[in-house]
């Protein structure tokens, strides 16, 4: 008599062959899948960062050159200013009386960060100071130009702390233009 169908040792033999292609191919699915979220997050961090740099650029030419100094930290040691924490997202203040300029033009308007769970994944910060017209050894505050320096950082798939970091930096000029040349 005959038997027809798959004996133990071959139905063995085809599992753990299907095992053995199979295995490497999740491993490549998941780390292509954690390939494809870290990319993700530097590009949104990239536009993260480009739209503070905007911002900052266009309330210097909303509230004058000479008024953006006095957000700045007069060194380029100074710490960051977390724009993501803070009560107000007001930069400009008053020089004569310490309060914050609620005009529209002193305050950044920007897009809420994506969440995880309750916690942000990403942070923005943000310093603003004289650029040096010295050299590197010796800081000489330079009074027409500033640096705007903003750092994005995150947090890559799995991570508790910031643990990856993207920096954009950018020089703001005096021009010609102040706010009162415009009315």
């Amino acid at each position: 008599m005959k038997k027809s169908g798959f004996s133990f040792v071959e139905i063995l033999l085809a599992a753990s062959l299907s095992a053995m292609v199979i295995a490497p191919l999740a491993y490549v699915m998941r780390q292509s899948r954690a390939q494809t979220q870290a990319s993700f997050n530097e590009i949104r961090a990239s536009f993260f960062a480009v739209e503070v740099i905007d911002q900052i650029r266009t309330m210097k030419d909303f509230i004058g050159f000479d008024q953006m100094k006095y957000i700045s930290s007069h060194q380029e040691e100074a710490p960051y200013y977390n724009l993501d924490t803070q009560n107000t997202s007001h930069l400009y203040i008053n020089p004569k009386n310490n309060d914050v300029n609620t005009c529209s033009g002193s305050r950044l308007f920007l897009s809420p960060l994506p969440f995880a769970g309750k916690e942000n994944i990403f942070k923005r910060l943000l310093k603003i100071y004289p650029a040096n017209q010295g050299n590197k050894d010796s800081y000489q505050p330079h009074p027409d130009n500033l640096i705007a320096e903003v750092r994005i950082e995150w947090k890559s798939f799995g991570a508790t702390t910031y643990n990856r970091q993207l920096k954009l930096v950018t020089q703001l000029s005096r021009n010609e233009l102040s706010p009162n040349s415009l009315q």
